[in-house]
């Protein structure tokens, strides 16, 4: 088994707030994250589950990564929708946030949830995946 370091990537823009999955697009994503990061944390003792929020005005860290797993439910629950997704700006985030976990030896690992269009040029968009390929970050 692999030691892992996730950060969990919600988008919690506007788009999140469309009523087409019952009830809103942003409790399907906290319930998901909730099953992915029961099953990360099940699977070895020492992987490590983070959240990040990347809509309203900023992005926002509501959790760095800790193998506590009722930290990790109580920062999903409770996120607010509105504004405009950052998503470039919340995978960077993320992955500053996964350079300062606490075991170096787990991978590092950012899964995004996307609910809204992204708005962002395909350059930036291909500099960041060679960032995260030469920083040994999977997307």
């Amino acid at each position: 088994m692999v030691l892992e370091a996730v950060m969990l990537c919600i988008d919690n823009s506007a788009y999140a707030r469309d009523g087409d999955l019952v009830p809103s697009r942003l409790a399907v994503q906290e319930e998901v994250a909730g099953l992915i990061a029961g099953a990360k944390t099940s699977m070895h003792q020492e992987n490590a589950v983070g959240v990040l929020t990347y809509g309203e005005e900023r992005v926002s860290v509501h959790l760095s990564p800790t193998n506590d797993m009722g930290a990790v439910l109580s920062a999903l629950h409770g996120l607010r929708c509105g504004g405009d997704s950052d998503f470039v700006r919340g995978i960077q985030i993320a992955q500053l946030a996964l350079k300062h976990r606490m075991n170096k030896n787990q991978k590092q690992r950012i899964i995004a949830f996307v609910g809204s269009p992204i708005k962002t040029a395909e350059k930036q968009l291909v500099t960041l995946g060679k960032q995260l390929k030469k920083n040994n970050v999977a997307l």
